[in-house]
């Protein structure tokens, strides 16, 4: 019924163009009224219809619904995970943090085994961990596409006075690529040379 309606609107205007082109506009105003009224009938939905099907690939499945207040606590947790698994020496744990994607594109076994010769001494102590979850939404009630996720572990001290920080950067969830989801960017670098050469190594890409 609306492609009907649609249609005899636009039918209205391309005779009016056509007569006004010729300078012989017979069209009764009644009908372009009516064609006005027609699409401010339609108005709201037809827009909304066309704008979906410029911008969605129709599958409702692309859209997860996440809370980024949970998602924001279990990051965290997850940031302190890492901190006690670099106290404890633990390259595995740290290993299964990583995505699936990252996990084929390095070899993480030899890349952790670096990250823990780069950090000089034993790890003593962490201020409190500190993660967000960004979240890219299509609609309020299908929820989001994906949503990033970036953690934060600051004044990592160590026993021979070095004083270190660690960004782990990844996706909380991803709807498009679920391999992704986890940590694909590990990075390290000294507090105090923040604002200089301060890299001290990376596992990782951001993707």
């Amino acid at each position: 019924m609306m492609i009907k309606y649609a249609k005899r609107f636009l039918c209205l205007l391309l005779v009016a163009s056509l007569l006004c082109g010729c300078g012989r506009s017979h069209i009764k105003s009644s009908y372009i009224k009516e064609g006005f009224n027609l699409l401010v009938g339609l108005g709201e939905g037809l827009v909304k219809g066309l704008v979906n099907a410029w911008t969605s690939d129709g599958e409702d499945d692309d859209y997860v619904d996440v809370d980024l207040m949970e998602g924001d606590e279990k990051l965290t947790k997850q940031a302190d995970q890492v901190y006690e698994a670099l106290k404890e020496g633990d390259r595995e744990s740290i290993k299964k943090m990583f995505s699936p994607y990252t996990a084929e594109q390095y070899d993480l076994d030899k890349e952790i085994k670096k990250l823990f010769k780069k950090i000089e001494g034993n790890v003593v102590s962490v201020q409190k961990a500190e993660g967000w979850t960004g979240g890219y939404q299509h609609d309020a009630e299908k929820g989001y596409l994906y949503v990033r996720s970036e953690e934060s572990l600051r004044n990592i001290k160590t026993d021979t006075g070095k004083t270190y920080c660690m960004k782990l950067y990844g996706y909380y969830s991803n709807s498009q690529s679920e391999d992704k989801v986890g940590i694909n960017l590990l990075y390290v670098w000294e507090e105090e040379k923040l604002n200089t050469d301060h890299e001290v190594y990376e596992i990782g890409d951001s993707v």
